[in-house]
């Protein structure tokens, strides 16, 4: 018996292993998915793990695979580890070890970094990645769609310091999380409008946009309104300076823009949307400042991960909400909470992380690959940052663990895009060979 398989054996299980895994991965990828989108409390990054450690697993295994990933993916995790080691907590948990409640808090970015590189490597191709975006377009469609049958048949309506969630659409929490998911679909169906190229096509994707536009006025969140109406006015400037020559679908833009401009002006002037009352941005301010002097205060490592409502507790509240406010949860801006809790060189890392992806996304739409795809992509993560500067979905919520895992979905998915933009053949993940 040998003591060693032959180079060909071994090639052949790898190949076995990558297949296997493969498929493995895709199946978990797609029930991921389902629970974060339609499904109830579920253990959302543990859940995640699975397809990503699968994805993993088919990369390392399949001969020549393309394997980039930003970064600034892996750095952040270190950065948010060492924030997390400088800021211990101030009690020990007698129920886990001390190691444990260090790193529990960073484990999220480790997670992400697995996630990203696996799940990029199952959407490695591009039928499976325009498969995947497709899907998730449509499910935030029918997400939207039962938010509005929800109104129109049982008269639900938001009350100001009432209850804040949506039957139908209970899992997502509220109208803030749902805005964000309007905001995400608001980029992919403004893709869908610039890439249509007949007649038929434009006046579906109008009637798409419409719809929504209803839907996010039905859900009445006036940072969601303005997250769109702003999206809408820089895709416009972007496909002006790229000088289209499908000049229908400029002025279709350009009318788009304007009119939802004229919509935010118009409902800021009769008062229906306030954009600066009790509960909207002047209750913001306060945890703007708070995470501006967090990151100010301890510029280095922050306050470590998930440290900002331990650090509102220990004076910070008593500064900016003495009497309590719903800023004591979490900075209501991205930047400013991963500044706050990471330092300014966490937020420096986060900020090249968006800029890679969104990149990754743009080359692949400058080179063709699946481009309406890789468009409505690139505007649907410009989409969520926008409107992320007003609400932190990736802390402090009920949906936080739901929220990022989505999030983890497009990244993973530019990320794949990147790579086939960066390989010979965009139909071969693999490297292109010169001789």
């Amino acid at each position: 018996m040998p003591d060693a398989l032959p180079a060909s054996a071994m090639t052949l299980l790898r190949h076995g292993v990558a297949v296997v895994a493969d498929a493995t991965g895709l199946v978990l990828l797609v029930i991921v998915a389902w629970q974060v989108l339609f499904g109830g409390g579920y253990p959302f990054e543990w859940n995640a793990l699975f397809p990503a450690i699968a994805g993993a697993v088919a990369c390392w295994c399949l001969p020549g695979a393309r394997r980039w990933l930003p970064i600034a993916l892996p750095v952040l995790a270190l950065l948010a580890t060492i924030s997390a080691m400088a800021n211990p907590p101030l009690r020990q948990s007698p129920d886990y070890p001390l190691w444990q409640q260090v790193i529990a808090p960073a484990s999220h970015y480790w997670v992400m970094s697995l996630f990203v590189f696996g799940v990029a490597h199952l959407l490695r191709t591009p039928q499976r990645v325009s498969a995947f975006i497709v899907l998730l377009m449509g499910s935030l469609l029918v997400l939207a769609g039962q938010l509005l049958f929800d109104r129109m048949m049982t008269h639900f309506y938001y009350e100001r310091g009432g209850s804040q969630s949506i039957p139908s659409v209970w899992q997502w929490g509220g109208v803030h999380q749902l805005s964000m998911l309007w905001s995400i679909a608001w980029g992919f169906l403004l893709a869908y409008l610039a890439s249509s190229a007949s007649l038929p096509r434009v006046v579906s994707a109008i009637v798409l946009v419409t719809f929504l536009a209803f839907v996010a006025l039905f859900t009445g969140s006036t940072g969601g309104i303005a997250a769109m109406g702003l999206v809408t006015i820089a895709i416009a400037g972007v496909f002006l300076l790229l000088r289209l020559r499908r000049v229908w679908v400029r002025i279709a833009f350009v009318g788009a823009a304007a009119g939802a401009a004229a919509l935010l002006i118009a409902l800021l002037a009769t008062g229906r949307v306030p954009l600066v009352a009790a509960g909207d941005l002047a209750g913001r301010f306060p945890a703007w400042r708070a995470a501006t002097e967090m990151a100010t205060t301890h510029p280095w490592t922050g306050v470590g991960p998930e440290g900002y409502v331990r650090a509102m507790s220990y004076g910070y509240q008593a500064k900016y909400y003495p009497k309590g406010g719903y800023g004591v949860g979490h900075a209501h801006g991205l930047l400013l909470q991963i500044a706050a809790e990471l330092g300014i060189p966490g937020l420096l890392a986060a900020i090249a992380l968006w800029l890679a992806v969104t990149g990754a996304a743009w080359r692949a739409w400058r080179r063709a690959i699946v481009p309406t795809v890789s468009c409505g992509l690139l505007f649907a993560l410009i989409a969520f940052f926008i409107r992320a500067q007003t609400d932190t979905f990736l802390y402090g919520l009920g949906t936080t663990d739901r929220t990022r895992v989505l999030i983890w979905m497009m990244m993973a998915a530019a990320v794949a895009l990147g790579r086939l933009a960066s390989s010979g053949n965009p139909a071969d993940p693999r490297p292109a060979h010169h001789p």
